[in-house]
C-alpha cells in the first residue's frame, strides 16, 4: 500500500520559468466532500539541490494522517534547485506560489469537484530539512495569514560553519563535482524536481567545496536568524529535531527557538528534541507521543476562528 492511496492527486504548473513549468501537487483526501476545507502547505526537503513534491519516502506519514483527520487539502509544491538557481530564486517561487494560491487554486479545485473549497484563512505550513526552512520562511512572509508552522529538522543556521564550509575548498588539481554538474546541464535547464535523488550528492559537494553560500546567496532575507533580529514575526511554531542529527545539527533549531523567544516573549513555540537521526520523524503516525505537544499547539491555532 502506498502512502498516497487515500488521496486524489492533481498536478498543475503554478508558474513557468523560461518555458519550463514548476509543479504544485494537490493531495485531496479521497473521502473529502463539498465544503470549505483547511489547507496544509507542505515543502519537501532535499538539501536545496534535490527531492520532489511527491517523493514518497520523505513525505511525513503524520502529515497525511493529519490531512485525513482534519479534512484538509495538502498543497505540495516543487521549487527551483541549487546550483543552477539561487536561494533568492527559491524565495521568488514561494511568492509566485502564494499568488497562485490566491488566484488559481480555487479554480483548479472547481475543475475537480463542484463545491470543494479551500479555506485560505486556515493554512498551516510544514516541511522537513530544507523544506522546514521554507515552511518557516513562508510563515515569516505571511505571519498574519498563516495559522501555524511546522518544521521538521529544519536547516536554519545556514551561516554556521557546518553549512558555510568554513575553511573548505577544492583541493588543488581535484575536479569539482559542482562544476562538472553545471557543465553537464548547461545554462538553459533550471531543475525544480529530482524524484530519483540523482542530484543529492551536490549538497555535500557544495559544502565540502566551501561554495554553498556562493550559490545560495547572502541577502538578509535568506537567513531566518537575521530576519528575527530585524523584527520578523512567526505564527505558532512547532519544531521537531533529532538530537543525533548529523546532517542538520540540532543546535540550529535550539538557537532559533531561543532567539525567537528573546525577540518576541509572547511567541508560541514548541521545540521537541528526541533521540534520532535526520529524518527520524517522517515515519511517525500523528498519534506518536513525541508529536503530541507540538501538534496541539498547531491544531489549536489552525482551528481557531479568524478574528
Amino acid at each position: 500500500m502506498g502512502k498516497f492511496d487515500e488521496f486524489t492527486i492533481i498536478s498543475v504548473d503554478y508558474k513557468k520559468v523560461a518555458g519550463q513549468g514548476i509543479i504544485v501537487d494537490l493531495l485531496i483526501p479521497s473521502k473529502l466532500t463539498a465544503g470549505l476545507h483547511p489547507v496544509i502547505l507542505r515543502f519537501h526537503g532535499g538539501g536545496y539541490v534535490s527531492g520532489s513534491s511527491l517523493f514518497e519516502p520523505w513525505f511525513p506519514q503524520w502529515f497525511l494522517e493529519l490531512a485525513i483527520a482534519k479534512n484538509a487539502i495538502i498543497v505540495s509544491p516543487n521549487y527551483r534547485l541549487l546550483p543552477e538557481s539561487s536561494g533568492l530564486d527559491i524565495l521568488e517561487d514561494l511568492d509566485d506560489l502564494w499568488r497562485w494560491m490566491k488566484i488559481d487554486f480555487q479554480l483548479k479545485l472547481n475543475d475537480f469537484s463542484v463545491g470543494l473549497r479551500a479555506d485560505l484563512d486556515r493554512i498551516i505550513t510544514g516541511g522537513d530539512s530544507a523544506g522546514g526552512y521554507l515552511s518557516i520562511q513562508f510563515a515569516m512572509n505571511h505571519p498574519d495569514e498563516i495559522k501555524a508552522c511546522i518544521a521538521e529538522f529544519p536547516s536554519l543556521d545556514l551561516e554556521s560553519p557546518h553549512f558555510a564550509g568554513v575553511g573548505n575548498s577544492i583541493p588543488l588539481g581535484s575536479p569539482s563535482l559542482v562544476d562538472q554538474h553545471l557543465v553537464l546541464v548547461g545554462n538553459v535547464n533550471k531543475a525544480s524536481s529530482d524524484m530519483t535523488l540523482a542530484r543529492f550528492p551536490l549538497i555535500n559537494a557544495l559544502i565540502q567545496e566551501g561554495r554553498f553560500l556562493y550559490f545560495f546567496g547572502n541577502g538578509p532575507q535568506l537567513f531566518p536568524f537575521r530576519r528575527l533580529e530585524s523584527g520578523a514575526k512567526l505564527p505558532p511554531l512547532f519544531i521537531i529535531h533529532g538530537a543525533g542529527d548529523t546532517i542538520v545539527p540540532v543546535e540550529g533549531s535550539q538557537k532559533f527557538a531561543k532567539l525567537l523567544l528573546e525577540k518576541d516573549p509572547e511567541a508560541k513555540v514548541v521545540l521537541t528534541v528526541q533521540l534520532g537521526e535526520h529524518g527520524f520523524s517522517n515515519s511517525f503516525g500523528m498519534k506518536h507521543p513525541w508529536l503530541a505537544e507540538g501538534l496541539k499547539l498547531v491544531t489549536d491555532a489552525w482551528e481557531s476562528q479568524k478574528e
